[in-house]
């Protein structure tokens, strides 16, 4: 198997267009490092603009740890595209110029091609990513020297100690592996149905574009479809850089912060769950009034709370941005609460408290 795998990765080594994925990522890099490196003060002082009056920082905020963030969040979304380049020409290359079939004569089995010309793609893909890893971080971190990291999340910062890291780097890159894998295979797929070149690596990219775009439109009808798309999870690296506190608001070395997101697909399951529970609740004629069971009850309560939360939301959205996504998420989790107690209530055989206004 080795050997059939060493003469996959000498034909993609031996091909002009290989090169291109790795010099494109060069001259990026080189371009984005060559311009912090020039003109750094200045977009640091832009980065902490918004924070310089209540929060003040320590040590050189623009090192090589930060340089890595940036970049991969500006190229690891390009990268994929440049894997289809290789990936969807694997078996279809061979197809068109007419030399498939003569491998398939040899004396090794189809199954073995394959999972050869498979595995060539895959270690071309790794490597891809090693010399991002190494352009990225490492010659980021001599050029810039290293600190602790700091980043400036949408609603929050992130102060993360520079002993606790790197390691954070290696799950990321290992992490982005597997997302990079899932565009080899995806290529490598449709290079199987074709007989030319074009077709596989357009398809391949046309699939990721389409994809990026269906995960990012915020739409109720794409919001079912969202979780099982693998570019919906493509960025889920930066995980790795959010970091638990303590009770003390000091951070945790060591740790990261996996809080679920809250997202169109947790709003659709509050009203799919609203819905199923109204059809079987009566219709309602009057307000109903807190009581008749200490579940009950607290239901109310936790209804209260959340609409409590929801003003204070909504007073601080007009102050900073907050996502919408969660304004709507607290309304709809204080209606199911509602409903919710309406259904206890069934449950439990409890009559409702009607609120009937007096008649003066």
């Amino acid at each position: 198997m080795w050997s059939l795998i060493k003469v996959e990765l000498y034909k993609i080594f031996s091909r002009p267009r290989t090169y291109i994925a790795f010099g494109a990522i060069a001259a990026l890099i080189v371009v984005i490092q060559l311009g912090l490196k020039i003109d750094g003060d200045a977009y640091s002082s832009f980065l902490m603009k918004d924070i310089n009056d209540t929060l003040t920082v320590d040590g050189k905020v623009l090192n090589g740890y930060l340089i890595c963030y940036i970049l991969l969040q500006l190229l690891l979304v390009h990268v994929p595209l440049l894997v289809a380049l290789i990936a969807a020409d694997m078996i279809s290359g061979e197809a068109n110029l007419g030399t498939l079939r003569l491998l398939f004569t040899t004396p090794y089995s189809r199954t073995r091609w394959v999972l050869a010309k498979f595995i060539a793609a895959s270690i071309y893909t790794i490597l891809l990513l090693i010399w991002l890893a190494f352009l990225a971080l490492f010659v980021s971190m001599w050029i810039f020297g290293t600190d602790d990291l700091f980043l400036m999340k949408s609603n929050y910062v992130v102060l993360i100690e520079q002993n606790d890291v790197l390691w954070r780097y290696v799950g990321a890159f290992v992490f982005a592996s597997f997302a990079l894998l899932t565009v080899t295979s995806l290529g490598f797929l449709l290079s199987s149905l074709s007989s030319n070149s074009i077709g596989p690596i357009v398809g391949t990219m046309s699939v990721i574009v389409f994809f990026t775009i269906l995960s990012t439109l915020n739409i109720p009808l794409f919001t079912i479809v969202k979780p099982y798309l693998f570019t919906t999870h493509m960025n889920n690296w930066k995980e790795f850089f959010d970091i638990q506190v303590n009770a003390n608001n000091e951070a945790i070395t060591g740790s990261i912060l996996n809080i679920p997101k809250i997202n169109d697909t947790s709003i659709l399951f509050l009203e799919n769950e609203i819905d199923q529970m109204e059809t079987t609740l009566p219709q309602m004629t009057h307000f109903i009034l807190p009581g008749g069971h200490t579940t009950v009850s607290f239901c109310h309560i936790a209804r209260c709370v959340c609409r409590r939360a929801e003003r204070l939301t909504v007073a601080l959205h007009e102050e900073e941005n907050v996502n919408h996504t969660i304004l709507i998420y607290l309304n709809r989790l204080s209606d199911y609460l509602f409903v919710l107690a309406r259904k206890l209530s069934k449950d439990l055989s409890v009559l409702e408290i009607k609120w009937i206004p007096e008649k003066f």
